[in-house]
């Protein structure tokens, strides 16, 4: 698969599969391999079998044992910390 990806639900990356696109879900969880961005609402996951090449954006994140996640990370939405002013 290539392109982009826009869902308003979970999506998973069988493992086996390859999309290069940019990622946009709720939830992400990869098993397969993306190359390009991930941004999701929720979570992401990259499980032991997961190779994840490109920027990662989420209010939480799964990185398994043996998974591969090549890229940076950005977490809080750019939301202040509790406890800054």
């Amino acid at each position: 698969m290539k392109g982009s990806i826009s869902l308003t639900a979970a999506l998973e990356i069988a493992q086996g599969a390859t999309v290069e696109a940019d990622v946009t879900a709720t939830r992400v969880v990869v098993t397969g391999t993306v190359i390009g961005s991930i941004s999701a609402s929720e979570m992401v996951s990259v499980e032991s079998s997961g190779h994840v090449r490109g920027d990662v954006t989420c209010p939480a994140l799964q990185v398994v044992e043996g998974a591969i996640l090549d890229g940076r990370v950005s977490m809080g939405g750019g939301r202040p910390s509790p406890g800054s002013a």
